[in-house]
């Protein structure tokens, strides 16, 4: 990977973006496919929350579990088998109307689950042995293609689903073949972990803790988990149609995945953590408008620039992970990739009683947003705490090179 050329390691950042982009689709097709499977199934809203969390639990808890598995190769294996796993809620159609159809989803959630966890960690890894392209660039291009891949996955999935039913999820499963035969001919290849960290281990940001990060993405995960799986049960109470559900949650994605590029840009001039700072925080107005005018069709484009912010938010947290002092290469991305969605996975299995109890899931958006504004708050702490211990703001080692040393110590960017 060390002799490959800038213009293949472009080829391969955008092979292994498409790779996450797909896997993600299939995660993204459940939230939005919910209301008609509780129609067609007659599941309660409690076991439809359910059935959200065992998904998104398995998919994002087992990737802390295999984070530092296969820590010293560099071949992939998880990448292909993961991919092929993530498939198999394509095949919902197959579940059989009975009593039993609620654990035939649960078993599928599980499968689709493991693929959809095995990959994450190693897509990662793979990420960072493109050493030619800019770390914040590749993590922002690479975590864009999931959460793009998760927006477009609530809309395509309602059309085909509105047009042929469930069985039109089955055309999605070529998509995972153009995948695999794409990382076999391009020989996709992973960081070896003990050569990162030895690489990296002047590289680390001292004044940043990596635990101080974690505590920053949780909250942020768990508004963001809140709004992408009940917002199409919400709009569906309001008998808004299936398709406009799958559209809501690809404009609220699609907003991060289109802020993502700029806050990237914002952050390497003006410094990671205080982008994502200011990322969450200036996304909850637009939520705070969106609660009040969601019954108007055009204000899906407050809900675009919600997530324009707020989502955007989450790339430059991994990315500080990524330099942060504490715990392993692996384990830290596991952790933010995977631990942060799992506990806001677990949080979302807790509001399923209470919206069932309710009758609505209202209630439970209205007061969403309130984990952005805890992200926030940790963030502004760990820049205090930086400052009073005289470390200043931290900033990514490459950052470090484009500021005067004066304005380094005294945590002011250049303008």
């Amino acid at each position: 990977m060390k002799n490959a050329s800038t213009k293949r390691q472009w080829i391969q950042l955008i092979l292994l973006t498409y790779v996450h982009f797909i896997v993600d689709v299939f995660a993204g097709m459940l939230p939005a496919l919910l209301p008609k499977i509780r129609d067609d199934y007659a599941l309660s809203l409690t076991r439809g929350i359910i059935l959200l969390t065992v998904m998104s639990i398995v998919s994002n808890g087992m990737q802390i579990a295999t984070g530092n598995l296969r820590a010293r190769q560099r071949q992939a294996l998880f990448l292909p088998v993961g991919l092929l796993l993530s498939t198999c809620m394509c095949l919902m159609a197959m579940v059989p109307q009975s009593g039993w159809a609620e654990y035939w989803f649960y078993m599928m959630a599980v499968i689709s689950g493991m693929g959809i966890a095995i990959i994450h960690p190693e897509g990662l890894r793979a990420i960072h042995a493109l050493e030619k392209i800019a770390g914040s660039v590749s993590t922002a291009v690479f975590m864009m293609g999931g959460f793009f891949g998760f927006s477009a996955g609530a809309w395509i999935s309602t059309k085909l689903v509105t047009v042929w039913g469930l069985e039109g999820l089955y055309i999605l499963i070529p998509s995972a073949l153009i995948g695999l035969g794409g990382m076999y001919f391009l020989r996709v290849r992973l960081a070896v972990e003990e050569e990162q960290e030895n690489n990296n281990s002047g590289e680390r940001i001292q004044s940043l803790s990596f635990y101080m990060v974690l505590l920053m993405a949780v909250p942020a995960a768990i508004s963001t988990t809140i709004i992408m799986s009940l917002l199409p049960t919400r709009l569906r109470e309001l008998e808004l149609e299936l398709t406009f559900g799958g559209l809501s949650s690809m404009m609220l994605v699609g907003g991060g995945v289109m802020g993502s590029l700029l806050w990237a840009w914002l952050a390497h001039k003006k410094g990671h953590l205080a982008g994502a700072i200011a990322a969450v925080l200036l996304g909850i107005p637009f939520f705070l408008l969106y609660l009040i005018w969601m019954k108007e069709k055009p204000a899906i484009w407050l809900l675009f620039m919600g997530g324009f912010c707020t989502i955007a938010a989450y790339p430059l947290m991994v990315t500080l992970a990524r330099y942060a002092r504490g715990a392993s290469l692996g384990l830290r991305m596991a952790l933010m990739v995977g631990g942060t969605w799992g506990v806001a996975s677990l949080v979302l299995a807790g509001l399923g009683p209470v919206a069932d109890a309710l009758n609505s899931v209202q209630p439970i958006l209205r007061w969403f947003w309130l984990g952005y504004l805890v992200s926030g708050a940790v963030g502004m702490g760990i820049l205090y705490r930086a400052k009073k211990t005289g470390g200043g703001i931290p900033i990514l080692p490459k950052e470090a090179a484009q500021i005067d040393k004066e304005e380094c110590l005294t945590g002011l960017p250049n303008a």
